[in-house]
């Protein structure tokens, strides 16, 4: 098999490229894709009270990663914390104006990019993948590690 047609090196390509489109769709607000992401979880969930420790489990990725991340959001003025209504344990994050201001364009550009993804696929086509991806997620969540 052609090494680059192995699954692993296949999601890894179109990992990149999501990332690559995103990044490009969101030059003029200087936010690489991960803060985008982030961003429009946020903005889709803004009714809910969010802490950086639901963005850790959301995205499955490190405290530190997230962290990093809402640090330079926070600088760039998207967003504050206050202190949790909830468990005062924790920070809430606040989405500022600047957020809600770019919002649409966010989530227009976010779409645009899937729209691009899903180009000629189905919805069956959709659907398989779906599943079969959470499949791929699901085992490698589950298993230990085999060296």
């Amino acid at each position: 098999m052609d090494e680059n047609l192995k699954i692993t090196n296949l999601l890894r390509m179109i990992d990149i490229r999501i990332r690559k489109d995103l990044d490009l769709r969101n030059e003029d607000l200087q936010l690489p894709s991960l803060q985008v992401r982030v961003l429009v979880f946020l903005l889709q969930h803004d009714e809910k009270e969010i802490n950086p420790r639901d963005l850790e489990h959301y995205f499955h990725i490190s405290k530190p990663t997230i962290t990093g991340v809402l640090k330079r959001l926070e600088e760039k003025g998207y967003l504050h914390y206050e202190a949790s209504k909830k468990d005062h344990r924790y920070k809430q994050i606040v989405l500022d104006d600047k957020a809600y201001q770019c919002g649409k364009q966010l989530e227009l550009n976010f779409k645009a990019m899937e729209e691009r993804l899903y180009r000629g696929l189905s919805k069956e086509d959709l659907e398989m993948t779906r599943s079969v991806l959470l499949r791929l997620l699901c085992n490698i969540s589950k298993e230990e590690i085999v060296q």
